[in-house]
């Protein structure tokens, strides 16, 4: 990897009752539900994300989503939707 680079991150979907996540049976999970009005079947999919510094997805779009930080800092970089656009630019290279 060169000085300044990206870090890789690990992407994979999961299943709502997977394990170790289990998301729907955490109490964050219960408390989000009494919160947003959701149910488990409004989690169309569910995606664990990993990475270190510097790590993240490229701009994309998409529906309406849910985004939980377990650990650590993350900078998300919103849109307006008549401006929505694609890149296989990583995200650390397009926005510093």
């Amino acid at each position: 990897q060169r000085p300044g680079a990206a870090a890789p991150y690990y992407a994979q979907v999961l299943q709502v009752d997977a394990e170790p996540c289990n998301l729907v049976k955490t109490e964050t999970f219960r408390k989000l539900q009494r919160l947003l009005n959701v149910t488990v079947q409004d989690l169309d999919i569910l995606q664990l994300f990993m990475g270190g510094d510097r790590s993240g997805a490229q701009l994309h779009f998409h529906s309406a989503a849910f985004n939980l930080l377990y650990v650590g800092q993350k900078d998300w970089f919103l849109i307006p939707p008549r401006r929505t656009a694609t890149s296989s630019i990583p995200s650390y290279d397009l926005w510093h």
